[in-house]
């Protein structure tokens, strides 16, 4: 089979006028190839129709001089500008980290294809990439929803976009093994992300979505454009880290993981939210910490990661270990092989396959996990454990084969929902459950404002809630093996922003190069709910800073800025009234 087929002018031939309308991202042609004022235009796909993002195109002449290049956008356009009147002898050139390379003529496709503009080529997956992705997309109430853009990513690379039929569904194939995540945007509906997509060897991996309507919009979410930029640091020579594993998510599951150069990392098209960050790089600590990017902001953050001999208050306790080993419930044989995934709350921490028996995750803070264990041929289980101070554990868990019966998928949730005020029950509220970025099930409260699930497996659920007039919740729920829970959610109304306003953030500023003391007054304090200024001070000669009459359910960032020392930026979330008393270290330049 040629790998570069080429497809009729007229197929896909709104796909192509969109892409051309938009314009590929051109580059200046560089090399000694003769130039002109010609130009070829198309798009990119794969086998399937699905476009393709990201391939390098550029046009050849004689000694392999290059005469023009581009890389094909978004929407898989390009455009080769500044070719000559006569293309004889001119070569195109596609190269693309999925796809096998190809070179042909261009006289040969601009002559298939009737023209220089429009012209519709498909390249073949490289002979690795064997396994299937299919995602089906339908609405809150289960209808089946067409034309929902769905792009394909691997960290912040876009490996391919394509749109939903009309069932609902749409299928990537020859998709290579690694971790993906997926956005889907349609208009008069939420983005939605999910990340942590492993696909391994030939397999076929099936994800559902339920996407929400955004009924104060008419248009897809206008607030998806925000880029965050991460510079990790080596925290006593302040030097860049290369080849540190920077991951973000959101809570439900959304996940990319990049890995940082010399210019840190970049992550590109965010919803607006709050985003749980984590690095870790070997030789050094893990840290993990919580960052709120708005409406289309481009946020950038310096984090200084210690090493593993150096000890600071902060990290003393952050040097726990777990050692999970896998083993058949019928034989109880050890499982190599096997997938574990290593969970804080909604945040996939790492992801590691069992070798010789074990599965080791080092660096670990005081708090409460969770782990999932999948392998071909057995029933995933998931289930949660706690960590003190350096603490080092070993786990055994049994894995039963797929053709076994379920012996602890029989748990259930029931919901609650009622008033954070007035505690009154809430009839009508739509209840959302979810597992990985997996939607499991929806619901709506009855007159007693209760809904259920059942038929659960152990595991962590992610519970949203909804209902006009009141503020979403979002929180997580953990049960064991056959477990029956009641839970209540306590929402609060719209109108019930300012009723809470007594919290209070006291914070107490220090040299993070002293081990005791070093207390540092006339560090500036700034507290911000958004864009707007809520707090500014400075810190006593103690060290200390207060301010009081602070209102919950809000998002703030509190930054803390001295001479000759660098800014460090803080993320808080209050969903209730508290005090939060902080020790915070800021480094010297």
């Amino acid at each position: 089979m040629r790998t570069l087929l080429l497809l009729r002018r007229l197929a896909l031939p709104l796909v192509a006028l969109f892409c051309l309308l938009l314009g590929a991202c051109q580059e200046q042609p560089t090399g000694t190839g003769p130039a002109g004022n010609e130009s070829v235009s198309g798009t990119l796909s794969d086998e399937i129709g699905n476009l393709v993002p990201g391939a390098i195109v550029e046009a050849v002449g004689a000694a392999d001089a290059r005469i023009a290049l581009d890389t094909t956008n978004d929407y898989g356009a390009f455009t080769l500008a500044g070719l000559p009147a006569n293309l004889t002898g001119v070569q195109l050139r596609v190269v693309h980290t999925e796809f096998k390379p190809f070179t042909t003529s261009i006289q040969s496709i601009v002559a298939l294809a009737g023209g220089k503009e429009g012209v519709l080529l498909s390249l073949l997956h490289d002979d690795s990439c064997c396994a299937k992705l299919v995602v089906t997309v339908t609405g809150a109430n289960g209808v089946p929803l067409g034309n929902t853009e769905v792009r394909l990513r691997r960290g912040d690379h876009l490996i391919s976009t394509g749109h939903t039929d009309s069932t609902g569904h749409i299928t990537f194939t020859n998709v290579c093994n690694g971790e993906f995540n997926l956005r889907l945007s349609r208009d008069g509906y939420h983005v939605m992300e999910r990340g942590g997509v492993h696909v391994t060897n030939c397999d076929t991996t099936r994800l559902e979505f339920a996407m929400n309507a955004n009924e104060n919009e008419h248009h897809d979410d206008t607030c998806c454009n925000g880029k965050l930029r991460i510079m990790p640091r080596d925290s006593a020579t302040h030097a860049v880290l290369s080849g540190a594993s920077v991951r973000i998510t959101k809570l439900g599951g959304t996940a990319r993981t990049i890995t940082s150069n010399g210019d840190g990392t970049i992550f590109r098209e965010l919803c607006s939210g709050t985003y749980n960050v984590r690095i870790a790089k070997e030789g050094y600590r893990v840290i993990e910490f919580q960052i709120t990017v708005n409406c289309n902001d481009s946020v950038y953050t310096d984090r200084y990661l210690a090493h593993l001999e150096e000890h600071h208050g902060d990290d003393s306790c952050c040097n726990g270990r777990v050692d999970i080993i896998p083993r058949d419930s019928a034989t109880n044989a050890i499982l190599n092989g096997a997938t574990v995934k290593l969970y804080k709350g909604a945040t996939l921490l790492s992801t590691k396959t069992t070798t010789n028996g074990h599965t080791v995750f080092e660096g670990l803070c005081i708090g409460t996990y969770s782990i999932s264990i999948f392998k071909d041929g057995y029933k995933h289980i998931e289930y949660s454990f706690t960590l003190t101070c350096n603490q080092h554990v070993e786990i055994t868990r049994t894995l039963a084969a797929e053709h076994a019966a379920d012996t602890c998928c029989h748990g259930a949730i029931t919901i609650i929902a009622r008033d954070s005020a007035s505690n009154a029950v809430l009839a009508n509220t739509g209840v959302r459950l979810s597992k990985g970025g997996v939607n499991i099930g929806t619901g709506t409260t009855n007159a007693n404002g209760v809904v259920g699930f059942d038929g659960l497996c152990e595991g962590t659920y992610v519970v949203n809630m909804t209902r006009d007039g009141y503020h979403a919740r979002e929180f997580t729920v953990v049960i064991t093996c056959n477990q029956h829970r009641e839970v209540t959610g306590k929402m609060l109304h719209n109108e019930g922003d300012t009723t809470c306003c007594n919290a209070v953030m006291r914070f107490r500023v220090k040299d993070s190069t002293v081990a005791e003391g070093g207390w540092l007054t006339g560090v500036t304090v700034t507290i911000k709910r958004g864009n707007d200024v809520i707090a500014t001070g400075t810190t006593n000669g103690e060290g200390n800073y207060a301010h009081d009459g602070i209102c919950g359910n809000a998002t703030y960032t509190v930054t803390f800025t001295k001479e000759h020392f660098h800014l460090k930026t803080v993320t808080f979330t209050l969903t209730t009234c508290r005090t939060i008393e902080e020790t915070i270290r800021i480094v010297p330049e």
